[in-house]
């Protein structure tokens, strides 16, 4: 499994780096072809998460972790 971690800078403000590098996966397909999956990763609020991702119309799988996860 490959993850990259999406930063927040705050309600609502996301990392520009963050957000260009996302908006350029767009075929996982020869990572799943390797055996490899894709998560992208993020410890901001899962709505504001999800909301941010259908604005920007994308379908890479993501996640948020939980607080104490981050922190370890």
């Amino acid at each position: 499994m490959a993850t990259y971690q999406f930063m927040e800078n705050g309600p609502d403000a996301f990392c520009p780096g963050c957000t260009h590098f996302t908006g350029n996966v767009t075929s996982l397909a020869t990572l799943a072809d390797q055996g490899v999956s894709w998560r992208t990763v993020a410890n901001m609020p899962l709505a504001q998460m999800e909301s941010y991702w259908v604005s920007k119309g994308w379908k890479v799988p993501a996640c948020v972790l939980a607080q104490d996860i981050v922190r370890r």
